[in-house]
C-alpha cells in the first residue's frame, strides 16, 4: 500500500502537474526520497542537504499536523 502525497500548486510545475502523488516508505523520509525519485526536478525543494524538511514547508498525518 502506498503513501498518499499532496504536492503544492508552487511545486506542481517540478512535478509534470501532478496534485497528488503515490509512493512507498517505511518513514517520512523515505517517502520524500521515493517523492524526489520519482519527480527529480522537486529535489533541493522539499528537504536540505541533510534530509531534514525544509521550514517553509508544513507536513500533515491523516490531516493532523506534525511538524
Amino acid at each position: 500500500m502506498g503513501v498518499k502525497i499532496r504536492i503544492p500548486n508552487v511545486l506542481q510545475d517540478k512535478a509534470n502537474g501532478v496534485t497528488l502523488a503515490v509512493v512507498k516508505g517505511k518513514t517520512v523520509h523515505d517517502c520524500f526520497e521515493a517523492l524526489i525519485k520519482q519527480f527529480p526536478g522537486l529535489e533541493g525543494q522539499l528537504m536540505d542537504t541533510q534530509g531534514v524538511l525544509l521550514p517553509k514547508w508544513m507536513l500533515y498525518v491523516n490531516h493532523r499536523s506534525v511538524g
